[in-house]
């Protein structure tokens, strides 16, 4: 769906747009607002809280938001950009859940990324523990990666499209599948109907792909910057098995 807004010329908010703005706080704004709303724990976002993030990509600059983690939010949204429309993605619910086991809940399933999270606080860390608060939501607290988790996201599914149902107006709501095309989604937006053909992207071998090229880049960034200490840790115990092995004892190194 971020694709086709694209190609219509829109500026959407997607989850990756969080990983873009690692500098302005995006991972710890969103999972403040997650806090608040459904821990309890904060102040609830609100108004122009959400501007902190959405501020370039709002109704007024022909925008939209897309996914998670704001599709956590439709009440809070619809009452900040009341002038928004809606597109409500008509999957339906099994086939919803089977797309979510072979992308994120399979990119979730990988649990070296709980250690990657403790040794890389610049990205990792903020990137794993959004990814994963924002999943539990629809699981319910349950682990969402667990097969046990399925009767609580398929309720949550069903659940999130009668509440939008319920609190978007008529006039305002579209539901929408890819299979649908261009024209209904482009007659409900008014906008021409463009030259090409629809965008059929993020498949679970792309999705996969991409995450693991994420979750590598990110180790040998952990690992280049361990390295010296590596290094130094490796002279240290090798100099201290010579001075052993000849009798003697280690006392000082002079680093330079």
């Amino acid at each position: 769906m971020c694709a086709a807004l694209q190609t219509l010329g829109l500026n959407p908010y997607h989850f990756v747009e969080v990983t873009r703005n690692l500098k302005n706080d995006h991972f710890e704004l969103w999972l403040a607002a997650i806090h608040a709303k459904y821990d309890g724990d904060g102040t609830p976002f609100a108004g122009k809280d959400f501007d902190q993030m959405l501020w370039n990509y709002d109704a007024r600059l022909e925008s939209a938001v897309t996914d998670a983690p704001a599709c956590l939010f439709p009440d809070e949204l619809l009452a900040a950009y009341p002038s928004a429309k809606v597109v409500l993605m008509a999957r339906e619910p099994r086939s919803w859940l089977a797309s979510m086991r072979a992308t994120a809940l399979a990119v979730l399933a990988w649990r070296s990324w709980s250690i990657l999270a403790w040794l890389d606080t610049e990205f990792s860390r903020p990137y794993w523990r959004l990814l994963n608060r924002a999943t539990i939501v629809w699981s319910a607290g349950q682990p969402p990666w667990h097969a046990s988790a399925d009767a609580a996201l398929l309720r949550y599914h069903e659940e999130y499209h009668l509440h939008v149902r319920e609190v978007v107006p008529q006039e305002k709501l579209l539901e929408f599948h890819p299979s649908h095309g261009w024209a209904p989604l482009c007659a409900f937006l008014g906008v021409s109907v463009p030259d090409v053909k629809f965008p059929h992207v993020n498949d679970s071998g792309f999705f996969i792909t991409m995450h693991r090229r994420i979750y590598w880049t990110r180790w040998r960034k952990v690992m280049k910057k361990a390295a010296p200490s590596v290094v130094v840790g490796v002279v240290f115990l090798a100099a201290a098995f010579v001075r052993r092995l000849q009798g003697g004892s280690l006392l000082n190194f002079d680093f330079m």
